[in-house]
């Protein structure tokens, strides 16, 4: 399966010393590309994935709207869509385009 994760855009990954969700977004990532998944993340410029896993970068710290419009014409590629953002803006996909993504968001708190 073609899976995309959508992180915040305040820190890169991996974080050091900082378990916050951009922590849970790296493990789930990479525990999906070693099941054999193709893998994608949007994350701020600087993250370091593994290889394998293709980094769709965002600028940090920019509105999680203007994120969105860098990434919104890559979402069709995927098989599932997990995101992680607090406005969840993959969620305007369908209603722009009167389709089904299949997406997912969890809501960290």
């Amino acid at each position: 399966m073609r899976l995309l994760f959508i992180a915040p855009n305040l820190f890169a990954m991996p974080l050091e010393g900082y378990g916050g969700l951009e922590s849970i977004v790296y493990s789930l990532a990479v525990g999906m590309k070693d099941r054999g998944h193709q893998v994608a993340v949007v994350a701020p410029l600087g993250s370091e994935l593994p290889q394998g896993i293709e980094l769709i970068p965002s600028q940090r710290g920019e509105p999680e709207e203007v994120s969105y419009q860098g990434y919104k014409h890559r979402l069709p590629e995927f098989d599932v869509v997990h995101d992680h953002t607090w406005e969840a803006w993959a969620y305007s996909w369908n209603m722009e385009n009167m389709a089904q993504l299949p997406l997912l968001h969890t809501l960290h708190t």
